[in-house]
């Protein structure tokens, strides 16, 4: 769009401008007299005023309308417009003796000298090739020695702070050339937001100094990366959008951002500490110009060059009337001046644009916009200092050259490419190309698309690809300095340029490099001085001591990739040459690979190996490798060979967090999946049927696009991606329901390749945080109360979102969260509290993003949630991001190692998909910031099987992963490079082997290799050898015919193993997983989605399973005969009642110690009383109920006639369940009641009527019962074998009478019923005659002539206790006992003990006829009778 301008200001050629207000006074001068005598004062008025003002540069065309009047030279000095004529041809240059001055203008006053001792010094200069070996002293704001420095000078430094480097790098303070620091604030608010107009396309006389924010946090942050000053510009959305700043990054003292701007222009009206008016000094001015696809709000590319081209226009007029006005002016010519200088504060930047007072940071793309933008410079002559982004500039490196006034830079990223069509075309070798070109290159990082605390990871990536090392570090220092006119204060280190210096723990270029130390003007700004005064001290550098971390990193050598980059125009093809022979590696220096289980692991060197520095050989074969070492010729006949030259083969890595594969550029819809329906802000169409708009990512899945493929090669073999892209990103177009991500390999051709996709659904993504800086929207009490609904199944498991958040609220799949802020994280751990506490899961939830999750580890950890840190190195774009824990240097710890302290899975994910392919940095770097405390199996697992749990993804263990080979080192290794991936062969199929094998039994250890197929029934309760999880889980998995297996005795058990189990034993009849403590509802529900022919299921003791695991048992089991769910804590009536409704095949169901159930657990009776009040009952009082309580009655339309042992000890049941259990399963034979404390008399009347079918019945600490029931009872129940009414302390002899009496009666307990007398003992010898065990433990009032009486007529008893029986604690008797137990009783618990088993009953019956026979001896004789206990043992 061209820029319009007043009509008035236009001036026809060769006519002089003149001054506005003598317009007015010849309008005056024509009217009549006495209008002319006034016309006198007010000239001479407007004379002094003008006067007064010429000191002034600038006089504005909108202060005085136009119309040029002649005036005389007596109104104008001509000193002053002579020696403002003579300032228009000065050209920005520092002073001779600038090097020379004694102290810095930005020197603050009480800042100490400091001497950097023993250093390895990178000064910048000679193209960043000189290193200086030796000492650097600052003092007074600047550097006043380096390398050798005289012992005097040193002397006579007052004030000085000795630092030793230890031989360290030194460089000067790092320069980022292109940031939006403070104009677009960390955090981001709607109020600081100041990097665009919307006023047209040229803004020239806009001012980024005017919006510095300068509470930026980033200013600590960069500082913290080394970066010491940097270039403020405005936006790109403007052709021309503004005057940009280079500032220092420190704080003064006075807090404005005026004095944060190094070499302040003219025009700024700023004063220098030392009174000095910048006014007067010839320093370079800075602007942004851009050009291509941002600038679509103006028009195309055709408006954009037009706005342009009329913009230097307008300033060319103004240009030439300035050089005519002092042409005259220098002539003498003074009559012939009309008006004041011609000039206008709107193009006065561009004036000096054409004049070349002004360094132009041009933001540029592609050729055909690099191409305008320099026939633009020719057109009106005028230098560009910078290209900036330029990704097509390594293609055109002579149309560069074309420039007017000479080379311009090139400011670039390093590998971030592809965002858009302008940046299709990048490359990571373009720096490289640059340089060899003659092109100035400068790293940039364009803060805050990339932190500009990591300006200096730009250069190492620059490096790595191909830019030499002084090249490299010179791209963060010295160039850009240059490219903004100030190489001559920072930049540079040497005696005379600004203090701004970096101490680094090791070689810049070193992947993890941090500053120790860094100064600017002199004053330490990290460490951060401590504004509490306490000690603050932060561990840099720990583990980077060896001498290789301060040499220079070796690279791979890339000529032949950046060869082919340049042939093909910038998109060379990525896929790989595809090899499926014999392929033998030699010189391999290591080899990792994943275990079956999926556990990374090294495989060479092992143990003693590790050291010895031996390099091997590999033979691959079909994808798998076959020989590690020395192999036989037979494996490497016709084979390919491959020297790795010390290179290795380490398993693929995984990335997550990014649109990987699912767009290829991502700001052109057309290449994207489009947009998806937001439940939250629009009605979801009805072809969906589906309220939330589920989607699955793995729909939208797109193979081959250059990001996935660069990623492959750079060693990413899997992605994880999802349709969830956090609010801060998005904006309005973030989606609290983002779908179902899926898994799938980078490498793949299409979807139908054979293991393109690894994983079609792997976990659930919701969004979650506050509204868009920029707009409204969604609160987050909405989204918590839509997340808390759904996860409570409001939604019809019939529908998509229904179904896939109950599989989230149950534990089956993930739950990933993309969250920061610490509240919103503590919101969604009660929540999952609160969902797991009252459906009885356990949920599998993931925080991604998680920036503040430091704040809540414990918390985090307590709730056994994961985190996934994206990005890996925090930055607190958003508000929600605010409280980052940075890291070293301003911090000892990380997240990432706040975290791990607490035992949180965690794992590291990127933002955009062309950082995909610097994950094997991201990890690395992770851990060299952890300072030594995570090792290389740790970090390495961040990117792989840790990122692989937390996501739900499975089958990437044993062979089935892919394997990254890397020449020239490892993956640790920055001179190493991925040149293959060995992929396994997906298609190969087993060999068909017999299912006839003899089958067998395993007990108490684990089958051997040549058993896996023929094991049929494994049972592992008493296991001689610990067995882990990881190994039960790889085994089981080649057990094809397992039918029945038992794992109680081993508890590590985990679900994983369950898993594994139902998916390869399709025949598996039975399993019994009791007090596998790690079991959850995760492993449960697999093993019921499988189909399998379970017929019995024993959970007992499986704390983690709760009632949605139980219904799907109940549900999908239908040949199930047996259940056993003791000790479920978490087991409520809401599961048992499906028990009741769909396992009508069941006979036995144990129910034990589940303290939630009651009587709403089981069957109602029809037609019972206890549903009415009788007229003479009063009702009850009104008490609170819980939900359970609230359930309805089951009433069932079957009976369960199929049930024969029913366990329901300790459960809260009342004569009602009786009633109603007992109407439905009419033929139980083994009724277990113990602990039910609220059963009375009516109970056991209900029981009563199974009649002859029940033959086992446990009442213990039934207390309530009496012997009317008893006596009902038994002569109802006659076919009774086994009783038990211990504890019941309202029996008396009478019960003991009925229950003697029973014939079938073999076992009867009746401990503690202290009502038994003698009488009740002498009925059980005379009638009990055939019970085998009897218990009579503290029965106080028997005697020991009735037990002597029942041992005589109980011939077949087998056992019997009297332990607390008063009578038995009489000499001699207590050595028939067994062994009293060693542990848990006192001493009278040891005297009281009394348990006589098989031989010692016989041998006491034997004492005690002895005895008896001579006590009638001594009544015989009328001698007192004395009790005997020494006679010997064997006499009986």
């Amino acid at each position: 769009m061209p820029t319009t301008t007043d009509s008035r200001l236009v001036l026809k050629e060769n006519e002089p401008r003149r001054h506005p207000s003598t317009a007015k006074m010849v309008q005056l001068g024509r009217r009549t007299n006495v209008q002319a005598l006034l016309l006198f004062f007010v000239t001479v008025i407007l004379a002094v005023l003008f006067t007064l003002s010429s000191t002034s540069s600038l006089w504005t065309s909108t202060q005085f309308p136009s119309a040029p009047l002649k005036q005389t030279p007596d109104f104008f000095s001509k000193q002053q417009i002579l020696s403002r004529c003579a300032t228009l041809h000065h050209i920005p240059t520092p002073p001779p003796t600038f090097h020379a001055r004694e102290e810095s203008d930005r020197f603050e006053q009480g800042t100490n000298a400091t001497l950097i001792r023993n250093a390895l010094i990178f000064t910048g200069r000679d193209n960043g090739t000189e290193v200086i070996k030796g000492d650097l002293l600052l003092d007074k704001g600047i550097v006043k020695g380096i390398g050798k420095i005289s012992r005097r000078v040193i002397d006579n430094t007052p004030n000085l702070t000795v630092v030793d480097a230890n031989g360290a790098w030194v460089t000067p303070g790092l320069v980022d050339l292109h940031t939006h620091l403070g104009v677009l604030s960390a955090p981001i608010l709607a109020g600081a937001i100041d990097l665009n107009s919307a006023k047209g396309p040229i803004l020239p006389w806009l001012r980024s100094i005017d919006g510095l924010n300068t509470h930026d946090d980033s200013y600590e942050l960069a500082m913290a990366g080394g970066v010491t000053s940097a270039q403020v510009l405005p936006g790109s959305t403007n052709a021309i959008g503004g005057q940009a700043f280079v500032i220092k990054l420190r704080k003064t003292k006075d807090r404005a951002p005026s004095s944060m701007v190094i070499e302040p222009p003219a025009g700024l009206h700023i004063t220098s500490k030392n009174g000095k008016n910048f006014e007067a000094a010839p320093h370079w001015r800075h602007m942004k110009q851009a050009c291509g696809e941002n600038l679509r709000p103006y028009g195309n590319r055709m408006d954009h060059m037009w706005s342009l081209r009329s913009a230097y226009t307008e300033a060319m007029k103004i240009k030439l009337s300035q050089d005519e006005y002092c042409a005259k002016a220098e002539s003498g010519l003074w009559d012939s001046l009309v008006g004041p200088f011609p000039e206008d504060p709107k193009w006065e930047m561009l004036v000096d644009v054409l004049r070349g007072k002004v360094k132009i940071s041009t933001h540029c793309y592609e050729a055909v916009d690099l191409d305008a933008t320099i026939r633009l410079s020719n057109e009106f002559q005028f230098s560009i200092a910078s290209f900036h982004h330029a990704s097509e500039a390594w293609l055109v490196p002579d149309v560069l050259k074309r420039m007017w006034g000479g080379i311009p830079s090139v400011a670039i990223f390093a590998t971030n490419h592809r965002f858009k069509r302008e940046a299709y075309r990048g490359s990571e070798f373009a720096g490289r190309v640059l340089a060899d070109a003659g092109i100035p290159v400068i790293m940039k990082t364009d803060h805050p698309v990339i932190n500009s605390r990591y300006l200096i990871h730009e250069a190492q990536k620059a490096h790595y690809f191909g830019l030499s090392p002084n090249t490299s570090l010179a791209s963060v220092t010295s160039t850009p300095a240059a490219a903004a006119g100030l190489s001559h204060r920072i930049g540079l280190l040497a005696e005379g340029t600004d203090a701004d210096v970096v101490l680094w723990d090791s070689h810049p270029l070193r992947l993890g490099a941090t500053p120790i130390k860094v100064w600017i003007d002199g004053i330490l700004q990290i460490p951060v001085p401590s504004k509490t005064g306490e000690n603050g001290h932060v561990e840099v550098g720990k583990g980077k001591d060896g001498d290789e971390w301060r040499q220079v990193p070796s690279t791979p050598n890339w000529d032949k990739e950046r060869k082919e980059a340049i042939e093909w125009d910038g998109l060379p093809p990525l896929e790989g040459r595809k090899s499926q022979g014999v392929v033998v590696f030699t010189n391999v220096k290591s080899v990792w690979a994943r275990n079956d289980n999926g556990e990374l692991g090294q495989r060479y060197p092992e143990g003693s190996q590790s050291t010895s520095g031996k390099l091997a050989s590999v033979v691959v074969t079909e994808g798998e490798i076959v020989c590690i070492g020395v192999c036989s010729e037979n494996l490497v006949n016709e084979a390919t060979y491959i020297d790795l030259e010390g290179g290795s083969i380490s398993p693929g890595l995984m990335s997550y967090g990014s649109p990987l594969g699912l767009e290829e550029i991502a700001s052109e819809p057309s290449t994207t999946d489009g947009s998806t329906y937001d439940a939250f802000k629009q009605h979801i169409p009805p072809i969906l049927d589906d309220v939330g708009g589920v989607v699955r990512a793995v729909d939208a899945l797109q193979f081959g696009t250059r990001d996935a493929l660069m990623a492959y090669r750079a060693g990413v073999s899997l992605a994880t991606s999802a349709l969830a892209r956090p609010i801060y990103l998005a904006g309005p177009d973030a989606h609290i329901i983002s779908g179902l991500s899926t898994t799938f390999r980078t490498g793949s051709s299409h979807a139908m390749q054979e293991g393109a996709i690894v994983q079609d659904v792997a976990s659930l993504h919701i969004v979650m945080g506050k509204p868009y800086f920029a707009s409204k929207g969604v609160s987050v009490s909405t989204q918590i109360a839509a997340l808390r609904r759904l996860l409570y199944g409001w939604v019809s498991e019939e529908k998509e979102t229904g179904l896939w958040f109950k599989r989230a609220a149950e534990g089956v799949i993930p739950l990933v969260i993309e969250v920061d802020s610490l509240d919103i994280m503590a919101s969604l751990l009660i929540l999952k509290t609160e969902v797991e506490y009252n459906i009885g899961s356990k949920m599998k939830m993931v925080f991604s993003g998680a920036a503040e999750s430091h704040l809540l580890a414990k918390e985090i950890s307590d709730a056994d949630v994961g985190v996934i840190l994206n990005p890996s190195r925090p930055f607190p774009m958003v508000w929600d991001q605010r409280r980052i824990l940075p890291g070293p240097p301003l911090t000892n710890d990380t997240t990432l190692i706040t975290l791990l302290d607490y035992d949180i899975a965690v794992g590291l994910g990127v933002r955009t998909a062309a950082e995909a392919q610097n994950t094997r940095f991201d990890f690395q770097w992770a851990a060299l910031e952890a300072n030594g405390r995570i090792s290389r199996e740790k970090a390495y697992a961040l990117v792989t099987t840790n990122l692989e749990k937390l996501l739900g993804v499975r089958s990437v263990g044993g062979q089935s992963g892919d394997l990254v080979v890397y020449h020239g080192g490892d993956i640790f290794d920055f001179s190493s490079k991925v040149v293959g991936v060995v992929s396994p062969s997906i298609s190969g199929s087993e060999s068909a082997k017999s299912f006839h094998e003899d089958m067998i039994k395993i007990t108490d250890r684990l089958p051997t290799e040549e058993e896996y197929r023929r094991v049929r029934h494994l049972l592992l309760q008493h296991t001689q050898e610990a067995v882990s999880d990881e190994e039960l889980a790889r085994v089981l998995s080649l057990c094809p015919h397992l039918e029945t297996v038992t794992l109680s005795g081993i508890e590590e058990t985990t679900d994983r193993t369950v898993v594994v189990l139902a998916e390869n034993a399709i025949n598996l009849l039975g399993i019994n997983l009791s007090n596998c403590t790690h079991v959850t509802d995760v492993g449960i529900l697999e093993l019921t989605a499988k189909s399998l022919p379970l017929q019995w299921i024993q959970l007992n003791g499986v704390v983690g399973i709760t009632d949605p695991s139980i219904s799907a048992i109940a549900k999908s089991c239908s040949r199930l005969i047996e259940l056993e769910l003791c000790d479920l804590p978490l087991l409520t009536p809401v599961a048992v009642r499906d028990v009741w409704s769909f396992s009508r095949k069941l006979r036995t169901l144990r129910l034990a110690n589940n303290t939630l159930l009651n009587d709403r657990a089981f069957p109602s009776p029809i037609l019972s009383d206890s549903l009415s009040l009788r007229k003479d009952e009063k009702p009850l009082p009104h008490r609170p109920v819980t939900w359970l309580e609230q359930l309805p009655p089951l009433i069932l339309r079957h009976t369960a006639e199929n049930l024969r042992v029913l366990d329901l000890s300790y459960c809260k049941i009342t004569d009602e369940a009786i009633e109603g259990i007992v109407m439905h399963a009419p033929r139980i034979q083994t009724f277990i009641l113990s602990g039910c404390s609220l059963l009375t008399d009516k109970a056991l009347e209900s029981i009563s009527k199974l009649h002859g079918h029940l033959d086992v019945l446990m009442l213990a600490h039934v207390s309530n019962i009496t012997d009317r029931a008893v006596v009902k009872l038994a002569r109802s129940c006659t076919n009774l074998r086994c009783v038990d009414v211990a504890f019941c302390r309202n029996l008396t002899d009478l019960s003991v009478f009925e229950l003697a009496a029973l014939p079938s009666l073999r076992r009867l307990s009746l401990v503690r019923v202290h009502k038994l007398t003698d009488i009740g003992i002498f009925a059980i010898a005379e009638q009990a005659t055939a019970v085998e065990r009897l218990h009579l433990s503290y029965c106080d009032s028997i005697s020991l002539d009735a037990i002597h009486l029942l041992l005589r007529k109980l011939e077949r008893l087998q056992h019997l206790t009297a332990t607390g029986v008063p009578a038995f604690r009489r000499a001699g008797i207590q050595r028939f006992s067994e062994q009293i137990p060693s542990t848990n009783y006192d001493s009278d618990q040891q005297a009281a003990f009394c348990v006589f088993n098989g031989e010692n009953i016989g041998r006491l019956r034997r004492f005690l006829d002895k005895e008896d026979k001579r006590r009638r001896e001594a009544e015989e004789r009328n001698v007192p009778f004395k009790m005997r206990s020494d006679d010997k043992l064997d006499l009986y």
